[in-house]
C-alpha cells in the first residue's frame, strides 16, 4: 500500500508519454499556436481592457512600451501606402523592420488594429517552442519530458509579451533557436545510409539555418555577422570531428 502512490505516479507518466509519443511535430506545433493565438486573443481583448484597465493604452496595448510607437509608426506608414500605393512600401522604416512588418500586415489586410499581428507572432512563439523540443529530443529523452521542458518557454509572461504585443524579441529570439536546431540536425548521425536521405537531412537543417538568419536579419542586421561567425565555427568543429572519426575508423582497419 505504501507504494501506491509511485505506482500510480508511474502509470500516469506511462499514459503522458503515450499521448506524447503519438503527436508529431507538426501537431505539437498546431497545439502550441492556438494556445499562443488564444492567450493573445484573451490578454488584447479582455484581461487589458476589462480586468487591467489601469494598464490599457487603447488597442489592446499595454501602456508605456516601445510597442505603442511601433503601432503608431505602422498605422501612419500602412496609411501611406494604401493612399499612394505599394511605390510607398518601405522594408525598414526609419530603420525599423518591425514598422515595416506591421505597416505591411496593416496595410494588406486594411486592419489597422494589433491583434491582427497577433497570428503571425503566435506562428514564430510556436516555431521556437518547437525547437525546443527538438533539440531536447536529442538528449536521448522522451518527448513528454521535452514538451515539459519547453513549456517555460510557451507560457511564461516574459515569452507571451511578443505574442500579445509589437516586439522584435519574437523574430530574433525564434531565429536563434530555428539556427541553433537547424545546427544541431545538420551534425546529427545520419539514420539513413542512403546518399538521397542524407543530402536531404543537411538541406533541411540549412533551411532551418537561412530562415533563422533571414528573421534575425530583417530585425536586427548587424546580428547576422556574429550568428555567422558562430555557425562558421560549428561547421568546422563538425567537419574536424568527422575527420576524426574516419581517421579513428580508418586506423582500427
Amino acid at each position: 500500500m505504501r507504494n501506491l502512490p509511485v505506482v500510480l505516479n508511474r502509470l500516469k507518466l506511462s499514459h503522458i508519454n503515450k499521448v506524447f509519443n503519438r503527436l508529431s511535430l507538426s501537431h505539437l506545433w498546431a497545439i502550441f499556436f492556438l494556445y499562443s493565438v488564444s492567450v493573445g486573443l484573451l490578454v488584447q481583448f479582455f484581461i487589458l481592457p476589462i480586468l487591467l484597465p489601469q494598464y490599457h493604452m487603447g488597442n489592446g496595448l499595454l501602456d508605456g512600451g516601445d510597442w505603442t510607437i511601433y503601432h503608431s509608426r505602422g498605422v501612419q506608414f500602412a496609411s501611406d501606402i494604401n493612399e499612394l500605393g505599394w511605390s510607398a512600401w518601405e522594408l525598414r522604416p526609419r530603420g525599423f523592420g518591425i514598422i515595416g512588418f506591421v505597416s505591411t500586415v496593416y496595410a494588406f489586410t486594411g486592419i489597422y488594429e494589433p491583434f491582427v499581428l497577433i497570428p503571425f507572432f503566435a506562428m514564430l512563439h510556436s516555431i521556437g517552442t518547437i525547437c525546443i523540443v527538438g533539440i531536447i529530443c536529442r538528449f536521448g529523452v522522451g518527448k513528454s519530458v521535452a514538451v515539459m521542458s519547453a513549456l517555460p518557454f510557451l507560457m511564461f509572461p516574459s515569452s507571451l509579451l511578443w505574442v500579445t504585443q509589437i516586439l522584435k524579441d519574437g523574430f530574433v529570439i525564434n531565429g536563434c533557436l530555428l539556427i541553433l536546431f537547424g545546427l544541431i540536425k545538420f551534425t546529427d548521425v545520419p539514420l539513413s545510409e542512403k546518399a538521397l536521405d542524407i543530402i536531404k537531412g543537411k538541406f533541411i537543417s540549412i533551411l532551418y539555418i537561412s530562415i533563422g538568419l533571414v528573421l534575425i536579419w530583417f530585425i536586427r542586421p548587424h546580428f547576422v555577422q556574429i550568428c555567422i561567425i558562430f555557425i562558421a565555427l560549428i561547421f568546422l568543429l563538425s567537419i574536424v570531428s568527422h575527420l576524426i572519426s574516419a581517421a579513428s575508423v580508418s586506423y582500427t582497419h
